[in-house]
């Protein structure tokens, strides 16, 4: 009859794989410092509050210059992907 193998037993502060590093992400205060646009660069709307929205995410390696000011109505659209990355980066 065969054994089973006997499991390693680890502590619970132990990891049975090393974690993985967060990338060390730049912030680049002159560009986030830099007054916004007082428009929505994808509707023209001046009537809402204008949010910087990221063309490429931080996390997989976009800058803090690559930003376009959006109103509300827009920036939800484009999360919610009713604005393609195309329409924004033509409209930039």
């Amino acid at each position: 009859m065969l054994e089973k193998p006997k499991r390693k037993r680890l502590d619970r502060n132990r990891f049975q794989n090393p974690p993985i590093p967060k990338v060390l992400r730049e912030i680049d205060r002159a560009a986030l410092a830099t007054p916004r646009s007082l428009y929505c660069e994808c509707c023209g709307r001046t009537d809402q509050a204008i949010h910087r929205h990221h063309l490429k995410t931080k996390g997989s390696g976009g800058s803090d210059r690559n930003t376009i000011d959006l109103c509300v109505t827009c920036h939800t659209r484009t999360h919610a992907g009713r604005i393609s990355k195309a329409e924004l980066r033509a409209k930039k």
